[in-house]
């Protein structure tokens, strides 16, 4: 209930400083506070659920990665299919994906990863 309250008052004081822009950022802003204070309780609250921090460098590279067809002179909905593309292929090749989600693939995406 306190995310809920934390949106409903940072989107209606920015969409009314800046519209749907303010809005977007608000919810956002939250949005993203949220995430770090789920993962910093769920990581004191439970330690053997806290991630290796190993693979932020891989993630950093795959998102550099996936981040270069904002370059490209595309539609912005072909810019995001081929950014989702490249980030799911770079974190395959780099062995940045979990190992509960690699089992899941087919095993020839496995080996190849």
């Amino acid at each position: 209930l306190v995310a809920l309250a934390a949106v409903v008052v940072v989107v209606a004081i920015l969409a009314s400083v800046d519209g749907a822009r303010g809005a977007a950022i608000g919810t956002s802003t939250v949005e993203l506070a949220n995430a770090i204070v789920g993962a910093w309780l769920l990581a004191r609250g439970r330690a053997h659920l806290r991630p290796s921090l190993r693979v932020l460098p891989k993630v950093a590279v795959a998102t550099a990665i996936a981040a270069a067809p904002a370059l490209l002179d595309v539609s912005e909905p072909a810019r995001v299919a081929i950014s989702v593309v490249l980030y799911l292929l770079a974190l395959l090749l780099l062995r940045a994906l979990p190992s509960e989600l690699l089992d899941l693939l087919p095993s020839r995406l496995r080996r190849a990863g």
